[in-house]
């Protein structure tokens, strides 16, 4: 059994009467919004026209289950029923090990915790192998090519120093008129 969690993608298929139906026979893309339970779940739809719809209180069909005809309905996409199937055939090998333990179970743990009983068995993957050393690779170096050559502008001669030019005298050809004297006795 697949564990819905939200965010997760199935297919989802509405009643032939709904707003939305199938086109060509094609489900509907479908995202996990709300998980009630392993078979019952909200879901974000989108229609073969791209509109967005909410489908709430749906059945999600679980191992091989039958497809009602009577009420819209969700499923794993074979792809991710294809990868559950694999994992589950690999906790089986694990658990088909001698002495039954999987990496993780108890014995060779290190962390001493053991699996809660009726839980999948946890498989650690093997530590990272470092490669074999070697001699170190060469460095490249590489050295900045040499600037372009730039033609330096030719000197102009300075402009030549001026003067400061001194304010005209005032005129003084002219005597200043004087006022005519009115004063009689």
């Amino acid at each position: 059994m697949i564990q819905p969690t939200i965010g997760r993608i199935v297919w989802f298929h509405p009643l032939p009467t709904a707003a939305y139906p199938k086109v060509d026979g094609q489900p509907h893309a479908a995202m996990i919004a709300f998980v009630k339970n392993s078979t019952t779940v909200n879901l974000t739809v989108s229609a073969w026209s791209g509109d967005t719809y909410a489908a709430r209180h749906v059945r999600l069909l679980q191992d091989g289950e039958a497809a009602p005809v009577d009420e819209p309905y969700a499923e794993w996409m074979p792809y991710q029923r294809g990868q559950a199937a694999r994992a589950d055939a690999l906790a089986q090998q694990l658990n088909d090990r001698p002495g039954g333990q999987t990496a993780g179970s108890g014995g060779g743990n290190p962390a001493g915790n053991e699996n809660p009983p009726g839980s999948p068995p946890v498989s650690v993957p093997p530590p990272a192998v470092a490669p074999p050393p070697g001699p170190p690779a060469p460095a490249a170096q590489k050295t900045a090519p040499p600037p372009p050559a730039v033609a330096e502008p030719a000197q102009q001669p300075a402009p030549p120093a001026t003067q400061p030019s001194a304010a005209p005298p005032a005129d003084q050809s002219a005597p200043a008129a004087q006022a005519p004297d009115t004063a009689t006795t």
